[in-house]
């Protein structure tokens, strides 16, 4: 494995800092190389000792303390901890808060050496230089373990930190350790039933799949410190980008109707049941011709939709999941989880973004329909059939592992060999039990931790508020999410209340993760959430359009004023006045004589100078007539613009603009003989029969007023539109000369 980062996090390099200003004969640079090659067999981190086996010219012993905070210290840091539980929240997401430092620093408190000599370091080597390039390279991994185990910080120094927090009624000891989920636990096991409701996959539609790729991507944190050789996140975005393009492929490529000779080595008796063990390897039994689950999967890629029916229901339900699967993941909408196998060994599927509520009604759907009994799991002499919710899933995720494994092409990434990215794209497995690796499942898990936050017991809610001085307020509550008609609890409560204790920084935990996206968050928490958080007017639009979509695709609400669920944006339009015509019922250009250039927020209208005063030092987000109106200082300065030099209409657009009440989406305000008439043609303006043949309309084409679509006001008409904002009645045309 490459090593080429160290310190990539603000505490790691902190930890390094102490040899930043040291070099025997370029020994430090040698240390760093030694590093990177894995010539650092052993690391062991006990309290405040490191022992370390480095193989040099022969395999020598290194030793590092570090010498302890004393308890009269430690007792002064912990009170300040204790008092601030955002720093504590942010621990249990494998983050320290440069607060911290801060506050140390305040009390007189070194958390990490400042110099070489901080540290009583031994090798066994005969090079007189202290430290050696053998202790430079075990310091080096170090700073890698504490990337990922900001809570290493602290035991370095002595101080157990969960321990010593218990003792002041704070209950963090199963939060610090961030176990993975087992794969018991995941797949919990049902009851025998096999009957399914029948159809129920029939006719999934897919269509309302939203593309989930990018918002899902910038969920994630950048650069994570378990991925030494670059930014992660960018070559997860690229390689499952290269899965969505084969996906899409693979849609096109679908066997149709006409195909329904092709069905394979597919038997009309098979029974496919897909038995997982406690290694999450899938085997296949049931089959008459086959006996592996990636050759079931490409079978079924010929097998045409028409010929479901001659097969047994758990063959005939595996194709719409297939397709499902192949939708997902040309839509990005997928998420990986990591779970614990045996020993080090850490196991990785991927799950469908159930997150976003049209995923969640599929897989819904999925979970109802699906014979029971179609996914089974070994467990020692025992195999039982999972609950229905968990087969969905499982089987979703199989179909989804085998595409990512046969088109992500992660053997073209660096480096080769990563046993991260084989147990993203690849075996789907890894183990970490190398020199400098004891923390890195622990920080992916953290790291993959916001896919998963709508499957804990309490989910924050957030509340925003009107305020005064068109400012608003947000707080936060805590709802079950188990049981659905318990009233949310204020967090200043489950800070407070000693009932809350053992929840408390489980909910904390999934707040610090939800300040990443909305940092105010921290204050209010560190404030003990008594007061609700002022967002400023202008400070709101940030809110509202970039915190608020990740928010809710966490599966976390929010409660909004009523009036903000449409938020009205100022628009150009016009007031036009013209002269009624005196016979004939023809409407020409020239009755229209004159018009003003207006704004429209939502169905009002405002002159310039109303508009001047409504924008005038005002941003952001304000009230307006009932509702909120929001102003983009850049959507201003274009309107004030367009005010100064508007659009050039001709004749025949101002007609149709009047006619239609209706200019580029805004309302427009028209003399009232205009709404009265029912019906006009849009190219000569005869409002009582059309006496033109317009080449680009085949047909007479009117618009009314007083209609709607699908109305029967005018009899033997039919609606046809004359643009994306503006319907017509039509009936074809039976003449060359009038109709």
């Amino acid at each position: 494995m490459t090593r080429s980062a160290y310190g990539k996090t603000w505490w790691g390099e902190q930890w390094l800092a102490a040899l930043t200003h040291l070099d025997y004969d370029n020994r430090l640079p040698r240390g760093r190389s030694y590093a990177n090659k894995g010539a650092v067999r052993q690391l062991t981190v006990k309290a405040g000792s490191i022992q370390a086996r480095v193989q040099g010219s022969r395999l020598y012993q290194v030793s590092i303390t570090v010498p302890p905070i004393t308890p009269k210290d430690a007792a002064k840091l912990l009170d300040r901890i204790a008092a601030d539980p955002a720093l504590i929240a942010r621990m249990l997401n494998r983050e320290l808060d440069p607060a911290l430092l801060a506050l140390a620093a305040e009390l007189g408190i070194a958390v990490f050496p400042t110099r070489w000599t901080d540290l009583a370091m031994q090798c066994s080597c005969p090079d007189w230089a202290v430290p050696c390039k053998h202790l430079a390279a075990a310091i080096y991994l170090l700073s890698r373990e504490i990337d990922g185990n900001p809570f290493l910080v602290f035991s370095l120094r002595g101080l157990d930190l969960a321990a010593a927090l218990k003792t002041r009624n704070i209950q963090i000891e199963s939060r610090a350790g961030a176990a993975l989920p087992s794969l018991a636990e995941l797949l919990p096991s049902g009851d025998e039933r096999t009957t399914a409701a029948i159809g129920l996959l029939d006719g999934l539609d897919f269509s309302l799949l939203p593309e989930l790729a990018e918002p899902l991507l910038r969920v994630l944190p950048e650069h994570p410190p378990f991925f030494p050789a670059g930014d992660f996140r960018a070559i997860l975005g690229r390689l499952l980008a290269r899965v969505a393009k084969a996906a899409r492929q693979a849609l096109d490529a679908a066997p149709s109707d006409t195909d329904e000779d092709e069905v394979g080595p597919l038997s009309p008796e098979d029974r496919p049941v897909l038995v997982l063990d406690a290694d999450h390897k899938v085997t296949l039994t049931g089959m008459a011709r086959l006996a592996k689950w990636p050759a079931l999967v490409e079978a079924l890629a010929t097998l045409a939709p028409v010929r479901l029916a001659d097969f047994q229901p758990e063959l005939g339900a595996l194709q719409p999941l297939r397709l499902l699967a192949l939708h997902l993941l040309a839509r990005g909408a997928v998420v990986p989880q990591v779970f614990a196998l045996e020993g080090a060994t850490v196991g990785l599927r991927w799950l469908p973004a159930s997150l976003d509520p049209v995923v969640s009604e599929l897989m819904g759907r999925v979970r109802d329909g699906l014979p029971l009994g179609l996914v089974t799991l070994r467990q020692g002499k025992k195999t039982l059939p999972l609950a229905p919710e968990a087969q969905a899933t499982a089987l979703c995720s199989l179909f989804l592992d085998h595409f990512i494994r046969a088109w992500s092409g992660s053997f073209r990434e660096k480096p080769y060999g990563d046993p991260t990215l084989a147990l993203f794209f690849e075996s789907f497995r890894a183990r970490y039990d190398g020199p400098g690796e004891g923390a890195i499942a622990t920080g992916i898990h953290t790291w993959l931790s916001r896919f998963h936050l709508a499957r804990r017991e309490h989910s924050p809610l957030l509340f925003l508020d009107e305020g005064d001085a068109g400012n608003f307020h947000l707080s936060l509550a805590v709802e079950n999410s188990r049981v659905a008609l318990e009233p949310p609890v204020p967090l200043a409560s489950v800070l407070g209340d000693p009932a809350w204790s053992q929840a408390r920084y489980g909910i904390l935990q999934t707040v610090s993760l939800l300040a990443e996206f909305f940092p105010p968050l921290n204050a209010y928490v560190s404030a003990g959430a008594n007061a609700p958080l002022a967002i400023a007017a202008e400070a709101l639009p940030g809110f509202l359009f970039d915190t608020l979509p990740v928010v809710r695709l966490l599966g976390i609400r929010a409660l909004l004023p009523k009036a903000l669920d449409r938020l009205l944006r100022p628009r150009l339009s016009m007031r036009i006045t013209g002269t009624a015509p005196d016979s004939g019922g023809f409407l020409d250009a020239g009755d229209v004589f004159a018009f003003d250039w207006q704004v429209a927020v939502g169905e009002h209208r405002l002159t310039r100078a109303e508009f001047a005063r409504l924008v005038a030092g005002a941003t952001g987000v304000i009230r307006f007539k009932g509702g909120y109106v929001y102003l983009d200082p850049d959507e201003i300065e274009k309107l004030r613009a367009q005010l100064t030099r508007p659009p050039q209409l001709t004749g025949a657009e101002l007609l149709r603009i009047a006619l239609a009440g209706d200019y580029a989406g805004a309302p427009v305000r028209r003399w009232a003989w205009t709404r009265r008439r029912s019906a006009s043609c849009l190219s000569c303006g005869n409002l009582t029969r059309c006496r033109c043949r317009v080449p680009s309309w085949p047909r007479c084409a009117l618009t009314s007023s007083a209609a709607t679509p699908g109305s029967t006001a005018m009899p033997g008409w039919a609606w046809a539109a004359s643009s994306p904002t503006t319907w017509v009645w039509a009936r074809p045309c039976k003449s060359s000369q009038r109709c």
